[in-house]
């Protein structure tokens, strides 16, 4: 049916509570209050009436191609600096991911890197000349998201999914909590599902 006015909406929701059948033993202010709530549920998420989902995204680091396989030479913190550019930025480990082969990862870079110059460590003063480079989303400052995203209301940080430093209000704890609160026919404890939940969660990531 079409609810074209407040008091239609009103009414709607208690038959669906099964009104006059079932008596509602609600006053008029709370189903006012929990209208109110509801709009502005509506007007917070709606983006044309999507769904509220959850997505993941990684943050990548940017990745400099080098001329020869000798990425791993380079120190993990260490900065490097473009001989030609004067062009700085921090090597780093990506998620479980360090540098290897031609692919040096960094972040944070300060200034502009030219095209084909050298970059030397500052601890390890190895050298190498680099070939091209691709920004990762620390250095882009913004994180892509697919055409059918059509807006973002919140972030929120996830680290390593199984490295043993979840606790109780973590995020990750909070969402497996929820997904498997009938695990086993019982309600997830602490010490033996969420272990179980985490290593299952660390194949799926």
């Amino acid at each position: 049916m079409a609810v074209s006015t407040r008091q239609g909406l009103i009414d709607y929701c208690l038959r669906e509570l099964g009104h006059p059948v079932v008596e509602i033993n609600v006053d008029d202010d709370q189903v006012s209050d929990r209208i109110d709530e509801a709009f502005a549920y509506y007007r917070d998420y709606h983006y044309d009436a999507v769904e509220r989902i959850y997505l993941s995204t990684q943050v990548t680091a940017t990745r400099i191609t080098l001329n020869s396989s000798v990425a791993q030479n380079f120190t993990n913190g260490e900065v490097i600096t473009g001989q030609t550019s004067g062009a700085k930025a921090t090597v780093v480990n990506e998620n479980l991911t360090s540098s290897t082969g031609t692919s040096l990862l960094v972040a944070y870079i300060q200034g502009t890197f030219a095209s084909s110059e050298v970059v030397v460590g500052a601890s390890s003063n190895f050298s190498s000349t680099m070939t091209a480079i691709e920004l990762g989303v620390v250095d882009k400052k913004y994180i892509e998201t697919a055409d059918g995203v059509l807006g973002v209301v919140r972030i929120l940080p996830f680290s390593a999914i199984n490295t043993g430093e979840a606790y109780m209000w973590d995020i990750r704890y909070q969402l497996r909590l929820n997904d498997m609160f009938s695990h086993a026919g019982h309600a997830v404890g602490w010490r033996k599902e969420f272990p179980l939940s985490a290593s299952h969660g660390s194949h799926l990531h």
